[in-house]
């Protein structure tokens, strides 16, 4: 609440009508915590305490609070049901076994893929040097794998 009413004060500063020296004055605006949620804790005003650096001074910031549940009763029904609604869609949307399942066989793929490209650039090696024997003795290796792989 303080930084918004903050933001607000100093964009209205008019910085070209400040004289050098002269002492600057920062208006907060009105402002009121608008509260959608019913909660029976939330007070009337929120209040805060600002102790201010070299003079210690303290001042106090008082912002009334709006209830929208005693105004509108419906209102704070609504928006229970639309969070209930939406922790519904989340659970249909994000099930823990069916990212875990789709996880792993990601990686698989991935794996599988990254075994495929190292196999198609090996494969331009000469079969007659000592990179070649080696490369058919892992390729069959990898072949084995991804037969194994599939079934």
């Amino acid at each position: 609440m303080i930084d918004y009413g903050f933001r607000i004060a100093i964009d209205n500063l008019d910085y070209n009508k400040i004289k050098a020296g002269e002492e600057i004055t920062v208006e907060f605006p009105s402002q009121t915590v608008i509260f959608l949620k019913r909660n029976e804790s939330i007070p009337d005003e929120l209040k805060l305490s600002i102790k201010m650096p070299y003079t210690e001074q303290i001042i106090k910031y008082i912002v009334p609070t709006f209830k929208v549940w005693e105004h509108d009763p419906l209102f704070s029904e609504e928006v229970k049901n639309i969070e209930q609604e939406v922790d519904e869609m989340a659970k249909m949307i994000i099930d823990p076994e069916m990212y875990r399942r789709g996880l792993e066989e990601g990686i698989e793929k991935g794996i599988e893929k990254g075994i495929e490209k190292g196999i198609e650039k090996v494969k331009r090696i000469q079969p007659h040097t000592k990179c070649g024997f080696l490369f058919r003795k892992v390729k069959r290796s990898f072949s084995f794998y991804i037969e194994y792989k599939k079934h």
